[in-house]
């Protein structure tokens, strides 16, 4: 099976903010090979008037000051990991499609990620915001748009709009707004007419 990416890899392009890979490397754990990531994308952004511009400008004043891993492993974890009295993102696709019974999800997940010869990340679920973006971002990679965009709209689709909305009224810095919003742009493409057709939709508020 191929792996979907090394948790080290500089994705395909780190200067291209809307990659798939890019995206779903940015929303694993912050560590030091995601700050490497995000240094040389940083300066390959540098003088960008948008909003690539201003989220590179803020990731490199905190590399230069140090303090890049802190700030990011602070708003991860109060987003995705620990808060209270409600987590405010969970990044978990089962508990967002059917609240009541994840591990069929998980189940079904697990024998579409078999069918397209991907083996999910060590270290992290599988239905895990990351994961289920790098398996697409692999599919592309791979040539196979028909089945990046079928994985996108079964499994990505039906709750990211809704990740991105939590992201942004909950995240001290800029960057993980900016991630999720760039996500929902870059899944907007996969067509979301009818994403109940390919797979489970959102079946309520998560736990």
């Amino acid at each position: 099976m191929d792996p979907v990416i090394r948790p080290d890899e500089p994705c395909t392009d780190p200067a291209q903010p809307h990659s798939l890979l890019f995206l779903g490397r940015a929303f694993r754990y912050p560590d030091a090979g995601l700050a490497r990531i995000l240094e040389a994308w940083a300066r390959e952004v540098d003088g960008d008037a948008g909003e690539a511009g201003v989220v590179g400008r803020w990731v490199g004043e905190r590399a230069r000051s140090g303090d890049l891993l802190p700030a990011l492993a602070a708003d991860y974890t109060g987003l995705f990991v620990n808060a209270h009295p409600r987590l405010p993102a969970p990044p978990y696709a089962a508990n967002r499609l059917d609240p009541m019974n994840p591990a069929a999800v998980l189940v079904e997940l697990g024998a579409d990620l078999d069918a397209l010869g991907l083996d999910a990340l060590d270290g992290e679920r599988k239905d895990h915001v990351s994961s289920l973006v790098l398996a697409a971002g692999a599919l592309a990679a791979r040539g196979d748009g028909e089945a990046c965009m079928g994985f996108a709209r079964r499994w990505l689709v039906p709750w990211c709009g809704q990740l991105a909305t939590q992201v942004a009224g909950a995240a001290i810095g800029p960057f993980y707004p900016a991630m999720a919003r760039w996500l929902e742009a870059e899944l907007a493409q996969a067509g979301t007419d009818d994403p109940g057709e390919d797979g489970p939709q959102e079946k309520g508020d998560e736990p």
